[in-house]
C-alpha cells in the first residue's frame, strides 16, 4: 500500500484530511470479520464495527501516517480488554491479555449465540455476568521459586552411544527385532 505523505496528508486519504473511501472499507472489512470470530452475525458485527470506525477515523486524523486499519483493530482490541475487566473483574484475569481471557469467556459461555447483543455493553444482565465468569478460565498462578526435583544422572559415554552394537541394538529394535 501507498503511504506516502503528500501536503500533510497520506496519499491515500480522502478529502480534507479524512481517511479514503477504500481505507475506511478495509478497515470495515477487517473489523467485522474481528467481531465476527466471536460468533457474531453480519448485522451485530457491522454495528459494532461502525461505531469503531468513527474513533478509528478520528485517531488517524491526529497520526495521517498510520493505517486506518491498524488503528481499527488496536480500537476494538483496547475496547474488549476494557470490557473484559469490567465483566470478569481483574482477580478473574490475573496477569493476562484481558482481551483473550474476554474473548474464551465470551465464546465458552455461548455469547455469540446466546448473548449477540451483550459483547462490549457495560448494561448487563446478572445472568450474562455469571455465565462469564464462570466459563473464564481459571487465572494461571504466579510463579514462585522452587527448587528442581533430583533427577537421576545416566552416566555414559560418547564411546558407549556410538558403538556399533548399542547402534545395531537400536536399529534391530526399531525393526521390531531384537539383537543382542
Amino acid at each position: 500500500m501507498h503511504r506516502e505523505v503528500v501536503g500533510g496528508h497520506r496519499a491515500d486519504s480522502g478529502d480534507a484530511g479524512f481517511p479514503s473511501p477504500a481505507s475506511v472499507g478495509r478497515a470495515r472489512v477487517e473489523l467485522v470479520a474481528y467481531f465476527s470470530g466471536f460468533g457474531l452475525d453480519g448485522g451485530r458485527a457491522g454495528r459494532l464495527a461502525e461505531t469503531l470506525l468513527v474513533r478509528a477515523a478520528q485517531r488517524w486524523r491526529v497520526r495521517p501516517d498510520r493505517d486506518l486499519v491498524e488503528i481499527a483493530v488496536e480500537e476494538a482490541e483496547a475496547d474488549l480488554a476494557a470490557w473484559g475487566f469490567f465483566v470478569l473483574g481483574r482477580e478473574r484475569i490475573g496477569e493476562h491479555a484481558a482481551g483473550l481471557v474476554a474473548r474464551a469467556a465470551y465464546q465458552a459461555c455461548g455469547g455469540g449465540s446466546l448473548w449477540p447483543d451483550m459483547l462490549l455493553d457495560y448494561d448487563l444482565p446478572v445472568e450474562f455476568v455469571r455465565a462469564m465468569r464462570a466459563a473464564a478460565p481459571p487465572p494461571t498462578p504466579p510463579e514462585r521459586p522452587g527448587r528442581m526435583t533430583l533427577q537421576p544422572l545416566e552416566t555414559w559415554s560418547v564411546a558407549q552411544a556410538v558403538s556399533p552394537r548399542n547402534w545395531t541394538r537400536l536399529i534391530g529394535g526399531l525393526a521390531g527385532g531384537s539383537r543382542a
